[in-house]
């Protein structure tokens, strides 16, 4: 062989190590699409599949349903077997579906631990206070995100991004002040779940951005986590009440549609964030939060 057809091959070798290598983007529908509209295509999408879970979990658990542990050990399970079918069936996801184990340690674990935390917090919130109040509460959380990501260095300092955070923050907060006396307890667990959620978005830019995991590589890495987590709640915490529920007959095949009707939603939910903050940022997402609000409310 000619000196010149191995450098050729040589060259092949190393183009093909830096595709392998190089960053992997989502396996998305619209990858086609510029960054702004790929962006408010994330926004809009965001609002409405979160405003839908919100209002659709208060309902369930004003219709007598207080199982939170278990709802959660649901959803995580509905996510969990989603993720497993999309790197299955997708070519080329399950190299998406990786990360160190210092990063696991470090990052996915923590991310898994809060995420179902400030899930049973704020399904204990909705049996406490309606969803307009916690949405109008959560209306803060801009400025929450803002101020860790600068912190922890994912966000730069902009003076116009805090002041713009602080302004949609206070506004929220102004619109139902006086309804913080008809609960105070659920006023408290609103406010430590915006604490656990302001923590889950910067959590998700690390994982879904440098860590660059794909939304549905990091469903399917903290799914099972979250799950397990869930079911040593249930089991500590409801397994006599969703024994003696089911012992009564409680669990009717529509209950049972209703659960996984909102485990499917939260598949839905979890896949939109994860690429919104991908595409955009995690204060991006908090700043949609008004408009969830308002979708909510209305």
């Amino acid at each position: 062989a000619s000196p010149r057809l191995g450098e050729i091959r040589g060259e092949n070798a190393v183009a093909a190590m830096k595709r392998r290598d190089g960053p992997i983007r989502d396996n998305t529908l619209w990858t086609w699409l510029p960054v702004g509209a790929q962006v408010l295509l994330a926004a809009l999408a965001n609002v409405a599949s979160s405003s839908t879970l919100t209002v659709f979990n208060a309902w369930i658990f004003r219709q007598g349903y207080h199982y939170q542990w278990s709802l959660i050990v649901v959803q995580q399970m509905v996510c969990a077997i989603f993720a497993v079918a999309q790197v299955a069936c997708i070519p080329g996801e399950a190299r998406r579906v990786r990360i160190s184990r210092k990063d696991y340690a470090a990052t996915l674990l923590p991310f898994s631990v809060v995420v179902s935390l400030k899930l049973y917090v704020q399904n204990r919130a909705f049996e406490l206070v309606t969803p307009a109040f916690y949405a109008m509460i959560a209306s803060t959380l801009p400025v929450g995100v803002t101020a860790l990501s600068v912190a922890v260095g994912s966000e730069p300092f902009r003076v116009v991004t805090c002041v713009a955070a602080g302004v949609v923050a206070l506004g929220g907060a102004m619109i139902h002040a006086g309804e913080v006396a008809l609960s105070p307890a659920g006023f408290a667990l609103t406010l430590v779940a915006m604490s656990l959620d302001v923590t889950r978005l910067v959590l998700v830019q690390r994982l879904v951005q440098p860590l660059g995991l794909s939304s549905v590589g990091l469903m399917l890495l903290s799914a099972p986590l979250q799950c397990v987590i869930a079911a040593i709640g249930a089991a500590v915490l409801e397994s006599g009440s969703v024994a003696a529920a089911a012992s009564a007959g409680e669990f009717t095949a529509l209950a049972w549609s209703l659960v996984f009707l909102n485990g499917a939603l939260a598949v839905v939910v979890n896949l939109v964030i994860f690429v919104f903050v991908k595409v955009a940022s995690a204060v991006a997402v908090a700043v949609t939060t008004p408009f969830k609000d308002l979708v909510v409310v209305m």
